[in-house]
């Protein structure tokens, strides 16, 4: 399906509730429970419908699991209780008896027997397959264990709770040294061969090595919710034990193993309480109260591969961003903002802060790269451009005579001129190396110019004035054209071919001229207020806009016809030019300046129609009803027909 590529797959929704779920050894049968209750539903994944359902008698299912060969599915009940269930017939095939409720059933590696923990008193029971009898008992102790399993070669069996990892000798049933101390997790969950356990916690995973107790690895949730250290509801690892997938408060946290860090999360509406991955890997089912808006319950199907579609750079919620700019080599965005001094960057790969370029004393308010990356422009509070060597953190400083303080900053493309606005209105140009005046240019007094850009072949400049579009020649020092517009300028981008020049204006319109001809080309109507900042993609075939009415929108700079809409956490009250966009080299990823913090969007592509389509096609498995594409694709033309 198209949208395999991206986080939300598809959700499947039938005649029961969810509240644990399975997958069937070939990945193409998904066994799900309601919470509470005590029926089974079971689905095949190729069609992505119900295909039965089994009463389980029991008051409530506490966990399921296929065997080895799925040819049994086996249920627990929190009446003491595992039945034993055909999952082609729906027939039952057995009931074992544990005494007590548990939450941990376990195959064993050669398929011939089933054990399961009693969650409340920690003993073991061991079950022949064969003939439905108990072949073991072995005295566990008081953890209220939650995950169980067999070592590869079948001859321990370990269990995890809340307070230690034990592990036992299948044959005698005697207990083998070390136990392993942990303290309280959320959540517990075994490697596939046992060799190492995951306990997490709001703060983050504990890895821990049961055969010799010590613990190999701690990886630090990034955004810990400390108000609340134990929502954590349950974990699982990927099937090749790359990756550890966690629930809490309607959030899938996913952990590296191997590179033993966070990555980024997925995030269902609500309500996500239990998590698998199927066989291969490529795809985690998760359950929760409303996975859609305006939907009940379901079986959302995610793709693992798609988490890092969004997400808020590290340290980056209290930044109100006055500006952002990616280096052109993708690899660092640069911003400012009116609520720290100096400029800070991020990786753009992994998110996380990069270090500061040298001490800075002064607000700065807007930011720029050289083409080669090799310095940053930073316009600063204190009327002053910073010219910072981005490999050095060496800097030099241009006093602009703006003594009210710099707005805005642009360099030329060949890194030869840099361009500056005033708080007080002026618009100068600046010889870069020798740090030399030289123009001043027109302009319709103080607060008439908030915008800049130089065209991608350096030869213009253009700058907002008031309502219209000045273009200002490099090389002959004179003003070319100036273009009427509509309302009050907050945007500048050129395409970057150079031949269309896009303007966001106050009335919530975007006008897209010709350099060549000053012709109007079109004028979009793009959002319900002010549109606060746009750019285009390196390819120019999408503009994006953002806008005071919270959202940010995907257009066809040659048609006009919209394209997609972003939306997430963005208020809808704000307050002019807080909004802010950058495109990232790759075309790929588009940085939104936001109240709360700066959110990387990867893959942007997933948010225009076309793939939009196919994603509510695959979420639907059917045809997309009007009703149905309004409520995924507000203010897009819909399209009703799915392959």
């Amino acid at each position: 399906m198209a949208a395999r590529r991206f986080g939300l797959r598809g959700v499947l929704t039938g005649d029961v509730g969810v509240g644990r779920v399975a997958f069937s050894p070939d990945g193409r049968t998904l066994a799900s429970s309601d919470a509470p209750g005590s029926t089974i539903g079971l689905w095949d994944m190729r069609r992505g419908a119900q295909t039965a359902h089994v009463k389980d008698g029991s008051s409530s299912v506490t966990a399921i699991t296929f065997s080895r060969d799925g040819q049994i599915l086996a249920a627990a009940g929190q009446d003491g209780a595992i039945r034993l269930w055909s999952p082609t017939t729906g027939t039952l095939l057995g009931r074992l008896s544990v005494g007590g409720e548990t939450r941990a059933i376990a195959f064993s590696p050669d398929g011939k027997s089933v054990a399961a923990v009693d969650f409340f008193d920690g003993a073991i029971r061991i079950w022949s397959l064969a003939t439905r009898k108990p072949i073991a008992r072995i005295v566990g102790r008081d953890d209220a264990s939650e995950a169980l399993a067999f070592s590869r070669d079948g001859t321990t069996i370990a269990a995890a709770g809340s307070r230690a990892i034990r592990r036992w000798n299948v044959a005698s049933g005697r207990p083998r040294a070390p136990v392993t101390r942990i303290t309280n997790p959320g959540a517990v969950a075994f490697s596939q061969d046992a060799s190492v356990v995951a306990a997490v916690d709001a703060d983050g995973v504990d890895l821990w090595r049961p055969a010799t107790g010590r613990r190999i690895a701690h990886i630090a949730d990034r955004t810990p919710n400390t108000a609340m250290p134990n929502v954590v509801y349950e974990a699982a690892f990927s099937p090749d034990d790359s990756t550890l997938a966690s629930v809490e408060l309607g959030t899938i946290r996913l952990w590296s193993v191997a590179a033993r860090r966070q990555l980024p999360r997925l995030t269902p509406t609500d309500g996500v309480s239990t998590i698998a991955f199927s066989p291969d890997g490529a795809t985690i089912a998760s359950t929760a109260s409303a996975l859609l808006p305006g939907e009940g319950h379901g079986i959302g199907l995610w793709n693992p591969d798609a988490r890092d579609r969004f997400s808020l750079l590290a340290g980056s919620s209290a930044v109100n961003a006055s500006d952002i700019a990616f280096s052109p080599d993708g690899r660092t965005l640069a911003s400012a903002a009116p609520t720290f001094r100096g400029v800070r960057r991020w990786n753009a790969a992994t998110g996380a802060r990069v270090a500061p370029l040298g001490a800075d004393t002064t607000i700065i308010n807007a930011v720029d790269y050289s083409r080669d990356a090799k310095t940053l422009a930073a316009a600063g509070e204190d009327g002053t451009i910073r010219f910072w060597n981005t490999s050095t953190s060496k800097g030099a400083v241009l006093r602009t005579g703006d003594d009210a303080g710099t707005q805005e900053v642009a360099l030329s493309p060949d890194g030869r001129l840099a361009a500056s606005t005033g708080i007080n209105g002026t618009v100068r140009v600046f010889q870069r190396a020798v740090r030399r005046q030289l123009a001043l240019l027109p302009n319709g007094g103080p607060g008439s110019v908030q915008r800049l850009a130089f065209a991608p072949d350096g030869k213009t400049l253009a700058y907002g004035d008031d309502g219209s579009l000045r273009l200002w020649s490099t090389t002959t020092h004179k003003q070319v054209g100036r273009l009427a517009g509509s309302s009050a300028v907050r945007g500048i981008a050129f395409s970057p071919d150079g031949g269309r020049v896009a303007v966001a204006a106050d009335d919530g319109t975007i006008s897209l001229w010709s350099p060549a001809t000053r012709g109007l080309l079109r004028r979009i109507s793009a959002h319900e207020g002010a549109v606060s900042d746009i750019a285009f993609s390196p390819d120019g075939k999408m503009l994006a806009s953002a806008g005071d009415d919270g959202t940010v929108r995907l257009w066809d700079p040659v048609s006009g016809a919209a394209l997609g809409r972003v939306n997430r956490t963005m208020s809808s009250t704000r307050e002019p030019g807080t909004l802010l966009m950058a495109f990232a080299p790759n075309g790929r990823t588009l940085a939104v300046g936001e109240p709360r913090g700066i959110r990387l969007y990867r893959d942007i592509l997933w948010h225009t129609v076309g793939q939009l389509h196919a994603t509510v096609c695959d979420v639907l498995l059917t045809g997309v009803s009007r009703s149905d594409w309004q409520r995924f694709a507000p203010g897009i033309a819909p399209r009703r027909s799915c392959p």
